[in-house]
């Protein structure tokens, strides 16, 4: 009943990227695996709000059966991950994602969420590494 887990799930409910969203709800998931991905979609679908995924992704995951578990979401943006020479850049993951409808590339978290449609009620999640959950935490 006390645990706070970090990247998990975890609600931001102030901060830099927060303001961003207004009113609306922004989650940030670390998950990067098969298995995270199927648990965090099964969260995502007891939810009545269009879900708008962000997601940055290293190049070691297996990408399209991460992104398989996505279900009824309103948009995705695919992102580069600053700083990890390791992660597949963003205009990668999306040609990885082609075949999913509304899907968009933008540099950064900042820029993807600006350019998102928001409205009431919407949720957006940041999600797809761990590394990119720690620069979502820096930069909020």
């Amino acid at each position: 009943m006390k645990i706070k887990s970090i990247a998990r799930l975890q609600e931001i409910k102030s901060g830099k990227l927060k303001n961003l969203v207004k009113n609306n709800r922004l989650l940030l998931d670390g998950s990067h695996n098969e298995d995270g991905s199927r648990v965090l979609n099964e969260y995502l679908q007891t939810l009545d709000c269009k879900k708008h995924v962000v997601i940055g992704m290293m190049a070691n995951k297996d990408h399209e059966k991460y992104i398989s578990y996505f279900k009824d979401i309103s948009s995705l943006t695919t992102i580069d991950i600053p700083g990890q020479p390791n992660s597949l850049s963003g205009k990668d993951l999306k040609e990885k994602f082609k075949s999913i409808p509304k899907v968009e590339y933008k540099k950064s978290i900042k820029q993807a969420i600006e350019s998102i449609p928001l409205e009431e009620n919407d949720l957006v999640i940041i999600t797809g590494s761990l590394y990119l959950a720690g620069e979502m935490l820096n930069l909020n």
